[in-house]
């Protein structure tokens, strides 16, 4: 796991261009035989749109932004209140406050987004980043 996260490291620090930065990604996310990942930068201002660099299926990254749900999603949530990485799904559905945001999990697992690993980002180019890895089956604890 070690030499994965030392690679992924590796080949963020060598990139030059967004597609290097999104190969690092995919190729992290192949490495842990996950199946997606999303990279969600916030704006300062609410109503700017987020930066998302992902491997998630187009139907829903498109339905996820129209709809504003980073606003409303429980993963950017605790992304932003926590600046430890993570696992989200099964019992994370403690920490929906409404019906709204359990709508967005059973949408999300509808293109088969149940389960992940989310690294929030705290820096100083905006309120929030944060880096998800999501497969549609849980897999063994070891992530």
């Amino acid at each position: 796991m070690h030499r994965i996260f030392q690679n992924f490291i590796d080949l963020l620090a060598t990139a030059e261009d967004l597609q290097d930065f999104a190969k690092a990604m995919a190729d992290t996310a192949t490495a842990l035989d996950l199946s997606c990942f999303a990279y969600l930068a916030l704006q300062h201002s609410s109503k700017g749109k987020p930066r998302l660099i992902s491997t998630y299926p187009s139907r829903w990254v498109a339905h996820y932004l129209r709809n504003n749900y980073q606003v409303l999603d429980p993963v950017i949530g605790e992304a932003l209140r926590n600046p430890e990485p993570f696992r989200w799904g099964g019992n994370f559905n403690s920490k929906f406050t409404s019906k709204a945001q359990h709508r967005l999990f059973e949408e999300a697992a509808e293109f088969g987004i149940r389960f992940g690993f989310t690294v929030p980002i705290h820096d100083g180019h905006g309120p929030i980043a944060a880096l998800t890895f999501a497969v549609d089956q849980k897999r063994s604890e070891s992530y």
